[in-house]
């Protein structure tokens, strides 16, 4: 099962460095170099990306963003009180219901976004070396 979201998140992330690569001329490069520069971008942007949203996650499993959540909880009450359920709790019981639920592991993050996105960073490192070589 947690090959599965590493597969997954590797084709997607190939088919963004790819589509980027498309985007800044791969076919049109003339020279090997020019080429390689242009996998390195393509594979830098995915990995970047995915790094990025790597450490979001991770971080959101801290705990960090519940005064967010709560906050904006409040005020969609607020603007729309019967689209919102508003259970009357106060930040602390809000902050300890979210605490026992990362302990359940309900919303543990996901490291395979962050280390997805290492290995195509990594991967534009490899291709920037080339490059270098190449000139």
């Amino acid at each position: 099962m947690k090959s599965v979201k590493y597969i997954a998140q590797i084709a997607a992330g190939a088919v963004m460095a790819v589509l980027v690569m498309l985007w800044q001329g791969l076919g049109d490069a003339q020279t090997a170099a020019d080429r390689l520069k242009i996998i390195s971008d393509g594979f830098a942007v995915s990995g970047l990306l995915y790094t990025a949203m790597g450490v979001l996650i991770w971080v959101s499993t801290t705990g960090f963003f519940d005064i967010f959540a709560y906050a904006i909880r409040k005020g969609a009450h607020v603007l729309i009180p019967g689209m919102v359920k508003d259970d009357h709790t106060g930040y602390y019981e809000y902050q300890q219901g979210k605490k026992e639920a990362r302990a359940k592991g309900e919303t543990a993050g996901r490291k395979s976004t962050l280390f997805v996105g290492l290995l195509f960073l990594a991967l534009s490192l490899l291709f920037t070396l080339l490059w270098y070589y190449r000139n």
